[in-house]
Parts: structure tokens; C-alpha cells; sequence
């Protein structure tokens, strides 16, 4: 699909700008009315330490068992939390889905793959647990930012390969949507001379090679990957945009489901001097692509 176009004027609420790595105090974020939320829900524990999601369903509720979307934070893997997203999440809610954001161990508690098996546990969590909350586990999909959004690819196009359970969630995961993801560690590395923490992976890209493209969603790029929709601004200076369009590339050749969206004139965080974010495009467009492939 041709890479599509958003102007500036179209782009998220103000408190989207807390998408980059900040307080997580700033996520304060009053839940709508409408929305039923479950707070610091427990979805496994690991290195000695429970891991947590936060619930979000509509309180009026079809019959049917609800698709999930499940959330994942960015922050450089090292920082940020489940509650900076509950605007996201809520929004998601209203559109019919339940949704769970999820928090993971930090490259500063323990290196990848952790943080990628914390992911996965929490899709097989949804699965183990469809019948308490209504979920339907066969329809799941997949959003991440920046970190979270490279997470998300992994878990989408690998995730059986990092389950700790050893259990699939391939026939489960129906898309995923990714902000600005980190496609490929082994260049993003050196772009623009940036310098990766290299606690991520224990090690340097030089003498690590097969661990950094092992981390890499490009190289698990096939096929039978699911449904990817990607959005990425244009002027990004800490992920940038050619990480997005050689995944692309790489999805077209292997014949993937792939929809690429540039926001025009955006910086990381969809962040652009003299631009006030507003919903619009964006939202619009992820909704038609979870409602295409989850409803």
C-alpha cells in the first residue's frame, strides 16, 4: 500500500506530548464515565517481581465476548508506565474493545529478551483468563510506541519464539499498530551517530551481531506476519523515519500486509514546534484498521 500522508493540523491531544520520557506523574488522566477500568491487575511475575496490567472495557457491553487490544508502553526501555497511555486506552474502550496496558521489566533490571517475554506473558495472560473477563482470545491486537512500538512488532512477528511458557499466541495475533518503532537495532545504533544503552543487549553490535539482529523485527519479516499498520513523523530525529520505510520495503517484497503512514512535519512523540495536537486522522485511522482486522 502507498505510503499515506497526515497534515500536521490532524494530530493527537495534548497529552500525547507525554508519550516521550517524562514524569509519570504528567500521566494523571481521568477515566471517562462510560469506561470500566481495573487497576494494577496482576499478570505474572518474573526475576521475583509481579508484573502488572491495567483493565479498560466499555461498562455497556454487547452480549459477545469483547477483541483486546493490548497496549505497550515506549520509553527507551528503561523508563515510562502503563498509566501514560490510559487516554489511548480509553479511547480504544469506547470504540468496543477491552483493553490492557501493560507495564515490563526495564533493560535496567534485566536485558532482553525480559522485556519481550513480559509481553508475551501477557497475551497468554488474556488467553488464560478470556472467561473471567470476557475477552475473545482469538481476536487480539497489538499497539506500542517508539519501544513499546519495536515491542510490539516482536511480540506480533516472534512472539512464539520468546515465550517463556513455551505456548503459541500466533493464531491470536490478528495486528498490530506501531508508532515510530525501532525496526532495526542493528543500524539504529549508529544512525546519527546515536548510541544505544548497551545494557538492552549486553553488549555492542560488533561483537553481538547475532543477539542485535535477533532483537530486530525486520529479520522476522515474512508473510505470515500479521496485518502491520505504522505511523511516523517525518522529521523524527531519535528513531528515524527509514527505520519504518525499509520495514515496509521488506513487508511489500515478502508480500505482508503492510500500510505505512508519514505524519508530515512530526518529530518523535509527533511532536512539531507551532503544532498543538488535536485528535483526528490518526485515531480515525486506527480505528478502521482494529475494526478491519478485530471485528
Amino acid at each position: 500500500m502507498r505510503a499515506k500522508r497526515v497534515l500536521p493540523g490532524f494530530f493527537l491531544t495534548a497529552c500525547l506530548s507525554a508519550l516521550l520520557l517524562v514524569s509519570v506523574s504528567v500521566f494523571a488522566f481521568k477515566i471517562p464515565k462510560d469506561i470500566k477500568s481495573d487497576i494494577n491487575v496482576e499478570y505474572g511475575k518474573a526475576g521475583g517481581q509481579s508484573l502488572y496490567l491495567d483493565l479498560y472495557s466499555p461498562k455497556v457491553r454487547p452480549g459477545e465476548k469483547l477483541p483486546v487490544i493490548v497496549v505497550i508502553h515506549g520509553g527507551g526501555w528503561y523508563q515510562g508506565d502503563k498509566a501514560q497511555h490510559a487516554d489511548i486506552a480509553c479511547y480504544l474502550a469506547s470504540c468496543g474493545y477491552s483493553v490492557a496496558s501493560i507495564n515490563y521489566r526495564f533493560l535496567t533490571e534485566k536485558i532482553f529478551p525480559a522485556c519481550l517475554n513480559d509481553c508475551v506473558s501477557a497475551v497468554l495472560w488474556i488467553k488464560d483468563n478470556a472467561a473471567k473477563y470476557g475477552f475473545d482470545d482469538s481476536r487480539i491486537g497489538l499497539f506500542g510506541d517508539s519501544a513499546g512500538g519495536h515491542l510490539a512488532l516482536m511480540t506480533a512477528f516472534a512472539g512464539d519464539r520468546f515465550s517463556t511458557e513455551k505456548r503459541s499466541i500466533k493464531d491470536s495475533v490478528k495486528c498490530v499498530i506501531a508508532w515510530y518503532p525501532v525496526s532495526d537495532l542493528t543500524t539504529f545504533y549508529y544512525e546519527k551517530n546515536r548510541k544505544l544503552p548497551p545494557e538492552l543487549l549486553g553488549g555492542f553490535p560488533l561483537t553481538m551481531s547475532d543477539a542485535y539482529k535477533a532483537a530486530s523485527p525486520i529479520f522476522y519479516v515474512s508473510k505470515d506476519v500479521p496485518p502491520l499498520l505504522v505511523f511516523h513523523g517525518e522529521e523524527d530525529d531519535i528513531v528515524p523515519v527509514k527505520q519504518t520505510e525499509t520495514l515496509e520495503v521488506l513487508m511489500k517484497k515478502a508480500g505482508a500486509d503492510c500500510s505505512f503512514v508519514r505524519v508530515s512535519k512530526a518529530g518523535h512523540g509527533f511532536a512539531s514546534a507551532g503544532i498543538k495536537p488535536t485528535y483526528g486522522a490518526i485515531f480515525n485511522s486506527m480505528t478502521d484498521f482494529f475494526n478491519k482486522h478485530l471485528k
